[in-house]
């Protein structure tokens, strides 16, 4: 699936595929991803259910997550156009909470209008928003910066074309450990977002790439990751964005298979060379 900001010429690349080890067992793919193109620059978000035994209802807590996600940054986008990058940022801290309120609000109105089955009632140990548990990586890509939130396990990566340097926005939780991570269901989940602004002096960076943990944990190293931002900018430059985008799902799907096993869920923001710059 893409989408274009016509304005900017940004592309959006998305692809979600159900884990190898979900496939086995009967789970249904718990992460969820959407995006928006805006006038100046694209929203994406990607979420991460937890998937276990507690938290039977995850498939629907992540797309309710990248739901609010979405809605929340654009409307931040157009309460502060125009205004400088010191106010962005102060304000960007307020969004985790906002998200975090309305994401529950969401649950609470599905649980009230889905009520749980007796096979699910038997599993229920604790309060109903932990049902709906879920992780969220998001990002505002506006003409002169990129707001980056994250809650949770996942990654966000930027490849810049003129360096070929491939940059992680928001370094990994030094908390989490072994599968254990941060989610929507925590009390006070807005206090474990961690969110970075990044401005654009001169030229934004050529991709932007969002991923739950399925995709990162299927590679050897995180060196390897990083590399695929590298790869898929090279790629999208020569063969063009639909090739690419067709052929995202099956990447996704052979990285599951090969690695993690997890559901695997990528999200791209991908900028072509300018049309002065378009090599034959």
């Amino acid at each position: 699936m893409s989408s274009t900001s016509a304005e900017w010429r940004w592309h959006t690349l998305s692809a979600t595929v159900r884990g190898a080890a979900h496939v086995r067992s009967g789970l249904p793919n718990q992460d969820a991803v959407l995006h928006e193109a805006i006038a100046r620059g694209a929203i994406v978000a990607v979420s991460d259910g937890h998937g276990s035994e507690k938290c039977f209802r995850s498939h629907i807590g992540s797309r309710l997550a990248v739901e609010i996600a979405v809605g929340a940054l654009s409307e931040f986008e157009v309460g502060h156009a125009d205004k400088p990058a010191t106010e962005v940022e102060a304000d960007a801290a307020h969004l985790a909470g906002e998200i975090v309120r309305r994401w529950r609000a969401a649950v609470s109105e599905d649980w009230t209008a889905n009520p749980i089955t007796a096979e699910e009632a038997a599993v229920l140990r604790h309060e109903p928003v932990v049902v709906y548990g879920a992780t969220l990586v998001c990002a505002l890509l506006a003409a002169d910066y990129l707001l980056c939130l994250q809650l949770g396990d996942g990654e966000i990566l930027t490849a810049s074309r003129d360096s070929a340097e491939v940059v992680q926005p928001i370094a990994a939780d030094a908390t989490l450990i072994a599968n254990e991570t941060t989610s929507l269901c925590q009390p006070e989940a807005e206090r474990n977002f961690r969110i970075r602004l990044q401005t654009f002096d001169q030229t934004p960076p050529a991709l932007i790439l969002l991923a739950t943990d399925g995709y990162p944990n299927s590679f050897a190293t995180p060196e390897g990751f990083r590399q695929v931002a590298s790869d898929l900018l090279a790629m999208l430059d020569q063969e063009g964005v639909e090739p690419i985008a067709q052929a995202l799902p099956g990447w996704l799907e052979e990285a599951s298979q090969q690695g993690s096993g997890d559901d695997v869920t990528v999200a791209i923001l991908y900028a072509p060379r300018p049309t002065s710059e378009t090599r034959p």
